[in-house]
């Protein structure tokens, strides 16, 4: 392959270039794993953007872009390459901010170019090669890289494209993986005491991460994930943070541990090169993008909330049925109300806060307690217990007026009787 590059006044010059921008080193950023083997296309030139220099375009069979990395070998036209070893950060920069992954101008052929023109430059500074260099094993010229002109603005562009490569010479891959991140693993109980919730979760990576896809394992019914807006779903992107809902109703237990998974195909782009079976010809770098798909798990546990009220007999401890009692919220609002069995009474998921417990009605044959007891429900979840005592009415005391105790009544009652015989009489002597 023969392809006048440049127009210089120097013969030097045109022979030194004629065999630099010839043959090419190819990159291309393909979208699916790589290949074991590509088959190339042909070459094509592109416009005479700078220096007055016009380079070969090439593509795969398929019609795929691709950029050079060498300009001295021969390109292998139509010939089968094999994947070979991954390029550095410095070429997968400039293929995935470069033509056709990136706008530069606007122009397609114009950003081709430039990304191309990126490419050799690069190569040229961490093989050696200062700007200034007339080395023909150089990828370019001063006439490029200085000197020559540029109507079309494409210098700086390019440069700036080659000088942040640089920067990225030594970057690594980002793992196939990505980080599940959460607030803590307990979950509380909502203000209301309607469902128990977790802290915000989300993930983190340095790759690139699809939508999340979330899961509940051995949770109660209605367990189900919103976003931070409270809206129910089951997928989330990679920004987003979410959390699990369990409803307080659902959980018939004192504790309760469950794990969620979280999947997502992760992907990243890279580079290999492939090699023509012919040494002296170009070899090529394709990107691509390998994924997996990952799934990460983490446990959520709780311990419900509660409270255990006994009614008690202050004298024998024994628990008394018939007692009408209520609970307030520090709000004095009432949250429950109930009449005692005989046995305590447990009240669960109570919010956290301060609560009241007074006594309306007293249990039959016991007088009303007026005691108020205030108790506490915390986030540990502990049940808490609460005795509150009722006394047995007293007994109406009987008199003791001894043994003779029958006997003054009817002394009593015989001597009216005789008074009332005599008053008769003397009124009948009268009369």
């Amino acid at each position: 392959m023969k392809k006048r590059l440049l127009h210089i006044s120097k013969v030097l010059f045109a022979i030194v270039m004629s065999f630099m921008l010839v043959g090419m080193n190819t990159v291309t950023a393909l979208t699916t794993n790589a290949p074991d083997t590509v088959k190339m296309g042909v070459e094509t030139l592109s416009p005479k953007y700078l220096g007055g220099t016009e380079i070969g375009f090439v593509t795969l069979a398929d019609g795929t872009v691709v950029f050079c990395l060498k300009a001295l070998a021969p390109t292998p036209n139509h010939e089968t390459l094999t994947r070979g070893e991954e390029v550095d950060g410095g070429v997968r920069y400039i293929l995935q901010h470069g033509y056709p992954n990136v706008s530069i101008t606007g122009e397609a052929s114009k950003d081709r170019y430039i990304t191309q023109i990126a490419l050799w430059w690069y190569l040229d500074r961490i093989n050696g090669y200062g700007d200034d260099s007339l080395s023909p094993d150089a990828n370019l010229s001063p006439n490029l890289k200085i000197t020559g002109e540029d109507p079309y603005g494409v210098r700086p562009k390019a440069k700036s494209l080659m000088e942040q490569a640089l920067q990225h010479r030594n970057d690594k891959l980002p793992a196939l993986d990505f980080q599940l991140k959460t607030e803590g693993s307990a979950l509380t109980l909502s203000a209301d005491g309607t469902y128990y919730q977790s802290g915000l979760i989300w993930i983190t990576s340095n790759a690139k991460v699809s939508n999340l896809v979330v899961s509940a394992n051995g949770a109660p019914a209605g367990t189900k994930f919103v976003d931070q807006n409270g809206k129910e779903k089951t997928t989330f992107s990679p920004n987003d943070k979410f959390r699990v809902i369990v409803p307080a109703s659902s959980v018939k237990d004192m504790t309760l541990e469950f794990s969620i998974g979280v999947g997502a195909k992760v992907s990243t782009d890279t580079a290999y090169v492939y090699k023509p079976s012919d040494s002296k010809k170009q070899s090529i770098a394709i990107t691509y993008t390998k994924s997996e798909n990952v799934t990460k798990t983490t446990s959520f546990n709780l311990i419900r909330t509660g409270v255990k009220i006994s009614k008690q007999d202050i004298a024998t401890n024994k628990e008394l049925a018939g007692a009408k009692l209520v609970i307030k919220d520090q709000n004095g609002n009432v949250v429950e109300e109930w009449v005692s069995t005989g046995e305590p009474h447990y009240i669960y998921d109570l919010p956290t806060g301060t609560y009241t417990l007074e006594e309306v009605e007293a249990p039959e044959g016991y007088q009303l307690s007026t005691e108020k007891i205030e108790f506490e429900i915390t986030k540990d979840g502990l049940v808490k217990e609460v005795v509150m005592y009722n006394s047995a009415v007293p007994e109406v005391p009987v008199p003791d007026t001894g043994v003779n105790d029958g006997v003054l009544p009817i002394a009593g009652a015989s001597m009216m009787i005789l008074g009332i015989g005599l008053v008769y009489r003397h009124a009948k002597k009268r009369a």
